[in-house]
């Protein structure tokens, strides 16, 4: 008997995440097996020292990676992992380094069908300032350390909102 898995994986910019319900509406509406959302706006609690929080919703696994609109972070950061995967499949929450909280968060999940990694990231537009560059760089370190701690047979799922800034041109004007 041959056994079929699908697996759904979106990505999706929420443009802030202001109620559970809100958070019920965007799963439902995408039916997706994982869902990346990024600008959540979920802040972190001054007294919670965690970088991130698990709950369910409907029938989603979720972590919200909250931000603390401090470091690298503001307050359109925030990135939620949303999946349709078993919870006792987790076995490791990469949490960010303080300064790119609300940046970056990625899980891995574990089950004799799959081995897979999703990694949500929320990088900033790009504008050619230091600061702006120093985000990224920190963000993709992050992103490498995750990936290079995985064993071979794990699935990265990358999700990202990369803010793909291209500027006012006219695609009608030949290039100079």
């Amino acid at each position: 008997m041959l056994l079929t898995w699908v697996l759904s994986v979106i990505t999706y910019n929420c443009q802030w995440l202001k109620s559970r319900e809100r958070a019920q509406d965007i799963a439902r509406t995408l039916d997706a097996t994982v869902l990346g959302i990024q600008s959540t706006g979920l802040k972190l609690k001054a007294r919670d020292d965690k970088k991130y929080t698990q709950r369910k919703i409907g029938d989603y696994h979720t972590i919200d990676f909250r931000t603390d609109c401090k470091g690298y972070a503001n307050k359109c950061c925030g990135c939620t992992l949303m999946t349709k995967l078993q919870p006792k499949a987790l076995l490791k929450v990469f949490a960010p380094d303080a300064d790119i909280v609300g940046r970056v968060g990625a899980a891995r999940y574990k089950c004799h069908s799959y081995d897979l990694c999703p990694m949500v990231l929320y990088y900033p537009p790009e504008d050619g300032k230091q600061f702006t560059k120093a985000i990224i760089e920190k963000m993709n370190e992050y992103a490498l350390q995750v990936l290079n701690s995985l064993p071979a047979r794990c699935t990265p799922l990358l999700m990202m909102d990369v803010n793909g800034k291209l500027g006012r041109t006219d695609i009608n004007s030949p290039p100079e």
